[in-house]
């Protein structure tokens, strides 16, 4: 194919790449994203592809953020971070990070983040889940206002929250059932 494959990482430690729809690139394509324990806890990385450098983006002596996921238009990480979500604006000079962090919603007591944070297709918007009392919650956040709005609430389980990549306004998620398939029997009720 005339494809080069470079692994990123061969550390011991459980590093992870971001799920397969969420954006690990940073929108200059420069760095990509994911996730590893070798500091002790999870946090979020950076790979340089230039120089082959790991670099941690986590602001040092502050709470782990969690569920990165990079913007398509700007060098911005949208993150789960001190019970709210973040947008982490990312400068670069050579191998030096500067994250200036920015707050775009409070998430309510108790609530326990689901799903990755996702942006819509003209990068104004982000959606997020979340549970809090037995119901799942689907919000978006306005980025020029920082206005949150949920959509909606269900009792069951979701996953997989995903705005299309063309149309700014439609947005998709996936009921989850504790496993990748079905319920059994699933073909009498079809979903």
């Amino acid at each position: 194919t005339g494809l080069s494959m470079t692994f990123i990482t061969t550390h011991e430690a459980e590093d992870l790449n971001l799920y397969f729809h969420d954006r690990s690139w940073l929108a200059d394509n420069d760095v990509a994203l994911f996730t590893s324990n070798r500091s002790g806890r999870s946090e979020i990385y950076g790979y340089f592809e230039e120089s082959g450098k790991i670099i941690a983006f986590n602001p040092e002596n502050e709470e782990a953020a969690f569920n990165p996921v990079a913007s398509r238009f700007t060098n911005e990480i949208y993150v789960f971070w001190k019970q709210a979500i973040y947008v982490w604006q990312v400068s670069i000079n050579g191998e030096k990070v500067k994250v200036n962090a920015i707050k775009l919603v409070e998430l309510p007591q108790f609530a326990i983040p689901i799903s990755s944070i996702n942006e819509n297709a003209n990068g104004k918007l982000v959606c997020y889940a979340y549970r809090l009392d037995g119901k799942y919650h689907i919000g978006i956040v306005n980025k020029d206002q920082r206005k949150s709005e949920i959509l909606t609430h269900t009792d069951f389980e979701i996953q997989h929250l995903q705005f299309n990549h063309e149309r700014p306004g439609l947005l998709s998620f996936a009921r989850s059932y504790g496993t990748d398939t079905a319920p059994p029997g699933s073909q009498d009720n079809p979903h």
